[in-house]
């Protein structure tokens, strides 16, 4: 975690939102953690970030802490860190299933080799499905399509990580973004876009129209952000029925341990390791993960209707 610290950026975070529901129940949230914020309007607003445009009353949440991790480099980091114990990785291995065996798992990779295993983690994202069939999954998980977008501000002084939060606002949809990072542009983006597809009809290619929405979004509210589009590129959510995580053993296999993010675990990607791994060696965590067990009635329920929204 040492190693790690180095790609957390530490960051001021900006949540605004037109309708008041959503706040009180982020700000609940913080108020049941302990976690400090202040609640600004409009005027306060203008008075510290006039790059937003908001006419409406709105509710704003500010916080002076939170972290930006560099998810390349972090992950990076814990691969290198991982090799340096004595893993062995086996790039371009497809994993296709697992049997449970009496005394462990059998993995079957594509090409028709296997390897057996005393306990074996499943964190394969959207590919879970497939991998988790023949070991008791109760639940099928969601896949949609997602995108983000990079434009280059006209002003990029007032867009860098000194001047500008990272930020969220919540109104009939979540549009959420960052400052200048990595890129010399401003990341963009919406929570569920609605387009549902398989591992067959996803696509690498950018949506015209989501782009367009996204930049109408910055031209409306963050109008100096909006410059041009520097690219836009896409990526998946993997969600169970509640898009709740699923961090527990698989009930009937406890050799199998399962990580499931629902499309946005990234940032936890150092915790999520350390508390799959003390399922595998102490059989339980010292962390509070009962809401994500495999068992609830959101992954058992066929009756469960699914909820997507944060």
């Amino acid at each position: 975690m040492e190693s790690l610290a180095r790609w957390i950026r530490r960051r001021t975070r900006l949540i605004s939102s037109s309708e008041g529901r959503a706040s009180v129940r982020y700000r609940k949230v913080l108020d049941d953690r302990g976690h400090a914020y202040e609640r600004w309007d409009n005027a306060r607003l203008a008075e510290h970030y006039p790059q937003w445009r908001v006419d409406e009353p709105a509710e704003v949440t500010f916080q002076r802490d939170m972290g930006l991790v560099d998810i390349g480099r972090a992950g990076q980091t814990h691969r290198a860190l991982a090799s340096a114990l004595g893993v062995t990785f086996r790039p371009r291995t497809r994993a296709i299933r697992i049997k449970s065996l009496p005394d462990g798992v059998r993995v079957h990779t594509d090409g028709g080799g296997s390897v057996t295993v005393r306990h074996v983690v499943v964190a394969a994202g959207a590919w879970s499905d497939t991998i988790l069939a023949e070991v008791g999954q109760t639940w099928r998980t969601t896949i949609s399509q997602e995108q983000v977008a990079y434009f280059v501000p006209r002003t990029l002084r007032d867009f860098t990580p000194d001047a500008f939060p990272v930020w969220g606002w919540y109104g009939p949809t979540l549009f959420y973004g960052f400052p200048i990072y990595g890129e010399v542009a401003v990341k963009i983006a919406r929570d569920m876009s609605g387009r549902f597809v398989t591992h067959e009809t996803r696509s690498l290619e950018p949506v015209g129209e989501e782009t367009q929405l996204l930049g109408a979004f910055l031209r409306e509210r963050l109008p100096d952000a909006a410059g041009f589009e520097l690219y836009s590129k896409t990526c998946v959510y993997d969600m169970p029925p509640d898009r709740n995580f699923v961090i527990d053993a698989m009930p009937g296999n406890p050799r199998v341990v399962v990580g499931v993010g629902a499309g946005h675990a990234a940032k936890f990607a150092g915790l999520f390791g350390e508390i799959l791994s003390e399922l595998v060696v102490e059989g339980r965590s010292r962390y509070p993960i009962e809401p994500f067990t495999a068992d609830r009635p959101a992954l058992t329920d066929p009756s469960y209707k699914p909820v997507f929204a944060l």
